[in-house]
Order: structure tokens, then sequence, then C-alpha cells
């Protein structure tokens, strides 16, 4: 979970899912109630709510 990932926003994230695991990606299993997928180049990416409040994933470095 320390891996970098690419993070997609959605103001529709019921639908988004649905269209993304209908199009045969790779999910992964994360303890988090997001979606985490792999795109065929191997890249991952999560799914999340454009007005969604992230705050509780950002570290202080």
């Amino acid at each position: 979970m320390k891996a970098i990932f690419l993070e997609l926003k959605t103001d529709d994230v019921d639908t988004m899912r649905q269209k993304i695991t209908a199009f045969g990606v790779k999910v992964l299993d994360v303890p988090d109630p997001h979606l985490y997928f792999q795109a065929p180049g191997g890249q991952v990416f999560r799914l999340v709510g454009i007005n969604e409040d992230l705050t509780k994933y950002e570290r202080n470095v």
C-alpha cells in the first residue's frame, strides 16, 4: 500500500465503478472502501468522488 497509484475522480462513483469493472480490469483487494484496479499496462488507479474529503489519506512527511 506504499506504492504509487493514480486517482480518478468522478461525480458518479457508482456508475463509473460499474463501467470500469464491466470493462474487465483486474480489481485489487484493498482494505479500503474505494475501488482500486489495475489497467492492462500495470498502472494502478483509485476511483474517488469529486467532492470527497480525502484528508485522512494524506501523510505529513
